[in-house]
């Protein structure tokens, strides 16, 4: 561990490892499911965080958004509970679509962090606002 950093380094390699499984188990999930989503987010140093685009465009991302019960609805990402966001309708939302394709924000893209909450309850969650969007 550098400096300033606080935990046992068993602490931080249960976390890590966390993340790798969540991150499998929202990979298989996502894989599941592909035909209702658009392509897989690009492979990237944070597990815990993933992207995708939902093909029936704006509406269907802000009907996924709205069912879900478990995830918090916020702009920040990153944080112990999973949390999700909208971003063209949201953080974006002050941008022309030009503007939003060029930070690739794309009207049916939403934006999962995913928490320490039980990974059955995590997909459980999904499932039901997918069916909804």
């Amino acid at each position: 561990m550098s400096n300033g950093e606080k935990g046992s380094t068993g602490t931080t390699m249960a976390v890590l490892l966390l993340g790798i499984v969540l991150g499998a188990a929202l990979g298989y999930w996502y894989a599941s499911r592909a035909p209702r989503v658009g392509p897989p987010p690009a492979p990237g140093p944070r597990v815990r965080e993933v992207g995708f685009e939902l093909k029936d465009g704006r509406d269907a991302g802000c009907k996924f958004i709205e069912a879900l019960k478990m995830f918090y609805h916020v702009a920040n990402i990153g944080d112990a509970r999973s949390l999700a966001i909208h971003p063209a309708s949201t953080t974006h939302s002050q941008l022309t679509p030009e503007e939003q394709l060029k930070t690739g924000v794309t009207d049916g893209y939403v934006r999962l962090s995913v928490g320490i909450e039980h990974i059955d309850d995590i997909l459980a969650d999904l499932d039901q606002a997918l069916k909804a969007a």
